[in-house]
């Protein structure tokens, strides 16, 4: 599960490694759903460490859960602040009802679609 993180913060870490050769700093913004503190914190440090790496900055914001990370990186983008990249950090776990499917679905489907529709770097975490 938190492997597919590291993967993609990497890739995502890695163009900004490239390019700051040419002395363009990269600024990301994490967003990280707090529900499961434990899993966030492990996904929070990989991400940055993948980050530091690559010599980029960054910000880090919380939300309650998974649900509320698409909107919170567009109330971002939307802000004063520019961001080179959006890492989106959450974790879902199965349960006994429908809400698993639901809620990854839906925060999965939303990070997509900000993605494609405004072509912005994202790296999600599942």
């Amino acid at each position: 599960m938190i492997s597919r993180l590291w993967t993609g913060v990497a890739l995502t870490a890695s163009r900004a490694t490239q390019r700051s050769r040419c002395k363009v700093a990269h600024h990301f913004l994490i967003v990280e759903a707090r529900f499961y503190e434990a899993i966030a914190d492990a996904q929070a440090e990989g991400a940055i460490r993948a980050l530091e790496a690559a010599g980029a900055t960054f910000e880090r914001i919380s939300v309650p859960g998974a649900l509320e990370i698409p909107a919170a990186i567009a109330f971002a983008h939307s802000g004063d602040k520019h961001y080179d990249g959006y890492i989106a950090l959450g974790c879902v776990i199965r349960g006994e009802t429908t809400h698993y499917e639901t809620v990854c679905n839906e925060s999965a489907r939303a990070l997509m679609d900000l993605s494609i529709a405004e072509i912005w770097p994202l790296a999600m975490a599942s």
